[in-house]
């Protein structure tokens, strides 16, 4: 047995423990004494009971038999017959007082044999009991007259030696029960420990070595082997926590380094080898380049054919980019569509510019994915250490400082980081957060260039165009602006207020009676390839109760030709809106005719480069006039915009030109200039 503490609050209370061998002898030892224990009393209680009837019994057999036998002497009054009578009593060894009293209770005669005790022969009616004696007397009868008692007194001491006799058999049989109990036990105990001290065993490897793959062994015992089970299913059940655990946490590393998707890794695991990467560069002093690739017109594709195909193609794109560096180099994938490219060990920047264009090469192959074969272009940034910089999360940015350039240069090249062009991003980046701000603001404005109808020389609608006088930057471009907005989402939010804004305009020049003229809205192709732009349009016109008709829709001929098919399903659904549409721009793309007679378009506007030519060569006057005959070929109104001289529009008019637009009619105006100009300068407008 040992003792342990145990802290129970601010005192120490000692728990003993004991071991199991040890209890079950206690128990067996405990239990088998007490239940011999238990015999022996039972046994010498009901001797000394069986013993003292007997003899009550015997005493009084013996005073009947002795009353008979005094019946002569009793009536002849013969006193040495008496004494005779009563001595042949010294044979029974418990009597230890006999008289014969008479009637009147006067002692006739009496014997003692042996007993010191005080005691009187008497007349008794019942059988008495005394201290340590038993008494009684028994009638003697002559016929039917008692004459006389015979008394008899037996003695209880043999009744005490015999329980001390009982006492000391009884004790040795039970210290010799209990022996062989506690021999015949060992082996018992064994059986029932010998299992449980091997589960001890067990646990306590368990505990101090966290060594989960061990067994229990079976045991012969029932009750001992479901317990072994239940260890051993416990046990197996840890086992395979322990393995999911582990599986576990191999993915949760593989996720938290691994994008997904790709396989590639994250920003989290990319920022780190570019960290490492820089430390191999500074020691080995060699130069180390960061490149940045973001997919051209990704969400284009994400939105008119779904994020699964994006998805193929973002995995075909992980795969293409490592099979462009060496097993050395790092692929990472940023987020969306920008992967980022670690190249180590090189020698000069011509190093970074050979895998750029083999990248670029690569890309220029179609890209096959869920049966469809797509054209991907991708724009590179590049910054080199340590002459960009010396710190990852800085190269990091001037390569995606160089990556926006490159796209801003025509998309599907690269340039290399310099610092010349921070001043440009920084301007970038301003434009940006300072756009959400003009649009909730209103700062930014439209402007109208009337359109007039050839015949009648009438002003038939305006063309809305994009203005915006910052309040520090002044007039920004739509060109740069709506690229920006292009680039960060805000095309969304730009196109539906620029649709609003004319809208509410054209309404107000039909309040004025004006109710034939028409707004025609630019929309650029990230805007159109929206899934929900269709259902935009529809709810603006049904919010600001304009009729379809009044409004048109410029697309430019690039835009129509990405994705025809695509673009067909959604020239349906906005004509079937009853909006306008027209082709801008037409003739410095690369339309196909086929596609061309299947667009349900109104109208095509020849771009302003071919009317500047009309009249300086021969080719700008033949492409005009194929553009207006293709247009009537295909039953299209034609509208030349860019008009400015007097021989444009008189070689317009006599081709059948429909429309025009231009500085020749009037530069944009804003808004509150269009009302007076409808009103006071129709006259500048030319006669047929």
């Amino acid at each position: 047995m040992f003792t342990k503490n145990v802290a129970k609050g601010s005192q120490n209370v000692v728990e003993k423990t004991t071991t199991l061998n040890r209890r079950l002898y206690q128990v067996i030892l405990v239990s088998n004494g007490i239940a011999l224990l238990l015999a022996y009393f039972a046994f010498v209680l009901n001797d000394h009971y069986a013993y003292q009837r007997n003899l009550i019994n015997s005493v009084a057999m013996l005073a009947e038999v002795t009353a008979k036998n005094s019946v002569g002497v009793v009536s002849f009054q013969e006193d040495e017959a008496a004494q005779k009578l009563l001595k042949t009593l010294y044979n029974h060894a418990d009597i230890r007082h006999a008289a014969i009293v008479m009637v009147d209770g006067a002692l006739f005669v009496e014997m003692r044999n042996r007993w010191k005790k005080r005691s009187q022969a008497r007349i008794l009616s019942t059988t008495n009991i005394g201290d340590g004696y038993v008494e009684l007397s028994n009638p003697i009868r002559l016929g039917t007259k008692t004459i006389g008692h015979v008394y008899l007194l037996a003695d209880l001491d043999g009744q005490t030696a015999r329980l001390y006799q009982f006492t000391v058999i009884g004790l040795a049989i039970i210290l010799l029960a209990l022996t062989i109990a506690l021999l015949l036990s060992r082996r018992l105990i064994k059986t029932i420990s010998q299992p449980i001290a091997n589960l001890v065993t067990l646990a306590e490897n368990v505990e101090e070595h966290r060594n989960y793959s061990v067994n229990a062994k079976r045991s012969n015992i029932k009750e001992l082997n479901t317990l072994v089970k239940s260890i051993n299913s416990m046990l197996a059940a840890i086992r395979q926590r322990d393995r999911e655990l582990l599986d576990n946490e191999k993915n949760l590393k593989h996720q938290i380094n691994y994008d997904p998707l790709t396989k590639l890794p994250n920003r989290m695991m990319f920022l780190g080898r570019l960290e490492q990467a820089i430390h191999m560069a500074k020691r080995r002093k060699t130069l180390m380049a960061v490149l940045f690739v973001d997919l051209d017109q990704f969400k284009q594709i994400n939105d008119t054919l779904g994020h699964k195909t994006g998805d193929a193609i973002l995995q075909e794109v992980a795969q293409l980019l490592q099979t462009c560096v060496r097993d050395t180099d790092t692929v990472a994938r940023l987020a969306g569509d920008e992967f980022t490219i670690i190249l180590e060990g090189i020698q000069e920047n011509r190093n970074a510019e050979f895998v750029a264009k083999q990248i670029l090469s690569a890309f220029s192959a179609k890209v096959k994915t869920n049966d469809q074969e797509i054209v991907i272009g991708a724009s590179i940034g590049i910054s080199v250490y340590p002459h960009d910089a010396e710190h990852g999360e800085t190269l990091l940015h001037h390569a995606d400082t160089a990556m926006y350039f490159a796209k801003k240069r025509g998309r599907n090249t690269f340039k290399f980081y310099n610092p010349s062009i921070n001043a440009e991003a920084e301007r970038r980046n301003r434009i940006e957060s300072d756009l959400q701000i003009a649009i909730e603001k209103n700062e930014i404005q439209l402007y109208y260039q009337p359109k007039i109808e050839m015949d009648g020389s009438t002003i038939v609608g305006f063309e809305a165009l994009l203005r915006w006088d910052h309040p520090e930057l002044g007039w920004i471009s739509p060109l740069e602006f709506v690229s920006i907005a292009e680039a960060s989402q805000l095309i969304k939010s730009l196109g539906e207020w620029v649709l609003r804004q004319a809208c509410r305009q054209v309404l107000e020049w039909h309040n004025h009676g004006y109710t034939t003229l028409s707004v025609a809205v630019n929309v650029s192709a990230r805007q159109f390839h929206l899934s929900d732009f269709a259902l935009d349009v529809a709810r603006i016109l049904l919010e600001e109760g304009v009729s379809s008709e009044c409004i048109e829709l410029e697309l430019t001929e690039s835009l129509v030709m990405d994705l025809p098919e695509k673009v067909i399903l959604m020239l349906h659904t906005l004509k079937n809106i009853g909006v306008k549409l027209s082709i801008d721009d037409f003739g410095t793309g690369y339309s196909s005719l086929s596609y061309l007679q299947r667009f349900p378009i109104d109208t095509l506007k020849i771009d302003r480069s071919f009317i500047n030519e009309i009249g300086e060569s021969r080719g700008g006057n033949a492409i005009t006039l194929a553009i207006i005959s293709l247009a009537h070929t295909l039953d299209l109104q034609v509208i030349a915009e860019g008009v400015e001289t007097d021989e444009q529009l008189e070689f317009l008019r006599q081709h059948h030109c429909e429309q025009i637009q231009g500085y020749y009619i009037s530069r944009p105006l804003p808004a509150t200039d269009v009302l007076p100009f409808l009103s006071t300068e129709q006259s500048r407008t030319p006669s047929p």
